[in-house]
């Protein structure tokens, strides 16, 4: 893991006891060259900082205001970052997220928030400091996804759950206008989808993309989750699957053993610093994960055009 020397890391979503935490914290150790933390909230990312000072008291932090639900937000942090006089940025760690968000809420620009926080902000933030991402050869940029990918794949006909009609493949278990579970997991399929399309577009930018499913965590809050019943082996949630059948239920929390938080950051720390780390694909408890038919079949999640959305690198 020596690659975690002298490099410049930025890690979204970091507050405590989450995963930004413990990938701050661990990070701290390979003495990086500055470590760059964002949050929503600036007072919970300095409780961070406090941690790791007290440990690692040498290691420079630059902390900054990221709130991926608003492209505002996106726009004014990027520009900070741009005006850096570091050159580079060697590790991006997209880590920030939500999760199941009970009602259907829109964000300041007009996009499910699932989708705007998950996926949008993240894709705006890292376009708009591609140019620090690739100044130096060998950036690594990991993007953090999830298994609930298998939830929903992309919406192409109503990602912003208005109602419209749906082809059949992009339906629900029961055709409802706003799913929680359905919401996040097509967020989470948009990730790997743009995490696929951007590794071909920087392949000769000497950027490697990684995206990667940290497992479900024993210390995950479950945001949003109604009466989550959270065990050492599953968590079962009761509310947001009533519209799933109790079988696929089942099948799918009997599938998800549960994590310690240094298990979750495991994969992610494989992503961002293993030298001899060269495939652009998804990841899983620190291995290839095979591509899915959804994944394959939906390659073109690029094409839609939002005008968030900035092709990269420029012709």
């Amino acid at each position: 893991m020596s690659r975690g020397l002298t490099l410049t890391v930025l890690i979204t979503g970091v507050s405590p006891n989450g995963l930004g935490a413990s990938l701050a914290q661990t990070l701290a150790a390979q003495s990086p060259s500055l470590l760059i933390l964002t949050g929503r909230s600036t007072v919970k990312v300095k409780a961070v900082e406090k941690i790791i000072k007290a440990t690692y008291p040498n290691v420079p932090i630059r902390i900054l205001k990221l709130d991926l639900v608003s492209f505002d937000s996106v726009r004014s942090a990027a520009a900070e970052i741009n005006a850096y006089d570091e050159r580079s940025i060697d590790i991006l760690i997209n880590n920030a997220g939500v999760m199941n968000i009970p009602e259907r809420t829109l964000s300041a620009d007009g996009f499910e928030m699932h989708l705007a926080t998950n996926y949008l902000g993240s894709f705006l933030f890292t376009s708009l400091i591609m140019d620090k991402l690739t100044a130096n050869d060998g950036a690594r940029i990991v993007n953090m996804s999830s298994n609930g990918y298998m939830f929903s794949p992309f919406r192409f006909a109503d990602y912003n759950f208005e109602g419209d009609p749906l082809p059949e493949e992009e339906k629900p278990p029961k055709a409802l206008c706003y799913l929680p579970t359905i919401a996040y997991g097509q967020s989470k399929t948009a990730i790997i989808l743009y995490s696929v399309q951007l590794s071909k577009l920087l392949a000769n930018k000497g950027v490697t993309v990684v995206c990667v499913h940290p497992g479900c965590l024993c210390f995950f809050p479950f945001l949003h989750l109604p009466r989550a019943n959270i065990s050492t082996s599953t968590a079962i949630a009761t509310d947001p699957w009533r519209h799933m059948s109790e079988e696929c239920t089942e099948q799918i929390f009997t599938m998800m053993p549960m994590k310690t938080p240094s298990q979750g950051i495991s994969t992610a720390l494989v992503a961002a610093l293993d030298p001899k780390l060269s495939v652009r694909d998804r990841w899983s408890s620190c291995r290839k994960a095979l591509a899915t038919n959804r994944e394959s079949g939906q390659t073109d999640l690029l094409a839609l055009k939002h005008d968030c959305m900035i092709q990269y690198p420029k012709s």
